[in-house]
């Protein structure tokens, strides 16, 4: 598939993720998940995040083995931000007891924000172990670790969506994006932090001191159907 069929069809699914079943994560992030026996097609949405914790234990990122004992057939080993190692061991612990997948089933992975980067990482476990994996990492995904990503090249097809300046994907600096990178929205300058500083009551009754427009759903997705063409 082009790049651009495979991102209408991560907007599709981002529309119709409530429709899927659900995987309550004991740790990491929740997955949504939609499997078509008749075709042998798995598509998986990882969620976003609003669980401080999940943010807190990501600032970290430390070089960890997974061995297949944990997942049943998946192996990976780097610097790996623990919510994003958890939360994909844990869901494909969880795949590999229903039987979710084979290692002929197509499967889509995509999730923005939390679940964006959690999407990179899920992308290298299936595709280091031998699966049919297309992804993308949508709106705010964190940058991974070099040697993560040598499980991603060459290996299926990851797309990593980049709205502007978004801050949140410029981190940590020093990681890599991950798979083919497709910038979308306001031209992109790698000095700008794309950080709004204003002091002011969110919706959800939270005060906030500062924004990050280019972060933020609406404005990626504005951003996103614009470069897909759709209204």
């Amino acid at each position: 598939m082009k790049t651009k069929s495979i991102l209408k069809q991560a907007h599709k699914v981002y529309n119709e993720r409530k429709s899927y079943k659900v995987y309550k994560n004991p740790m990491g992030f929740d997955a949504y998940y939609k499997r078509d026996s008749k075709k042998n097609t798995v598509t998986i949405y990882i969620d976003k995040t609003n669980q401080k914790r999940d943010w807190v234990i990501n600032l970290t990122a430390t070089k960890e083995y997974i061995s297949k004992s944990d997942t049943g057939n998946f192996e990976i080993v780097g610097a790996v931000h623990s919510g994003y190692n958890w939360g994909c061991v844990n869901f494909l612990a969880f795949a590999n007891r229903i039987k979710l997948i084979n290692k002929k089933t197509k499967i889509f992975v995509t999730g923005y924000s939390y679940g964006g980067g959690a999407t990179k990482v899920m992308h290298a476990f299936l595709a280091e172990s031998g699966y049919n994996v297309t992804s993308v990492a949508m709106q705010g995904a964190k940058t991974i670790d070099s040697e993560i990503n040598s499980y991603i090249e060459g290996k299926g097809k990851l797309i990593t969506v980049i709205n502007g300046n978004d801050i949140v994907t410029k981190s940590p600096f020093w990681f890599v994006q991950g798979g083919e990178v497709v910038r979308i929205g306001p031209k992109h300058r790698w000095w700008k932090l794309g950080i709004k500083f204003r002091y002011e009551k969110s919706e959800s009754g939270v005060y906030k001191f500062f924004t990050v427009p280019d972060h933020e759903p609406d404005n990626f997705m504005k951003s996103f159907k614009k470069y897909l063409d759709i209204k």
